[in-house]
């Protein structure tokens, strides 16, 4: 059975959305938040959420952050969060962007996406822009 989510747990819930999403990464400091704040300026029926595997900290990273903003797309949340928030929540759609990343232990969803790209954490801004047009392009090919 579904267990449906909340306002508590999106900042920006739609409770009429037509699909939930949780985008995965590590840390949930650069990669997840690029690719959650994409698709929620892209999917307005959708409710987005992301969160990290081995969350270390609680800031998101300020690469990221300028980045969304030199974009013009607001960014999705304001702090990390740990997949371990969703554990008994179900998703329709779970996309990983790290191959890495253990898929045993993940909330029950219907479609699995797994991509990878290379994590900029603590890398220069030219990374996280080429981070944010890998993104971006590979968005376009999932519908």
């Amino acid at each position: 059975m579904k267990n449906f989510l909340t306002n508590e747990d999106n900042l920006f819930f739609n409770p009429i959305a037509t699909e939930d999403i949780l985008i995965i990464c590590k840390g949930n400091t650069c990669r997840s938040i690029i690719c959650q704040s994409i698709l929620m300026k892209k999917r307005k029926h959708s409710n987005i959420f992301s969160a990290g595997t081995n969350v270390c900290q609680t800031n998101i990273e300020k690469e990221t952050i300028n980045l969304l903003k030199n974009k013009n797309i607001k960014i999705s949340k304001k702090e990390t969060e740990s997949i371990s928030k969703f554990k008994d929540k179900s998703f329709d759609k779970i996309i990983i962007l790290d191959k890495n990343i253990d898929k045993n232990n993940l909330p029950e969803y219907g479609e699995l996406i797994v991509y990878h790209i290379t994590d900029p954490y603590k890398e220069n801004e030219k990374i996280y822009l080429n981070v944010f047009n890998e993104i971006e392009t590979f968005l376009k090919t999932i519908s």
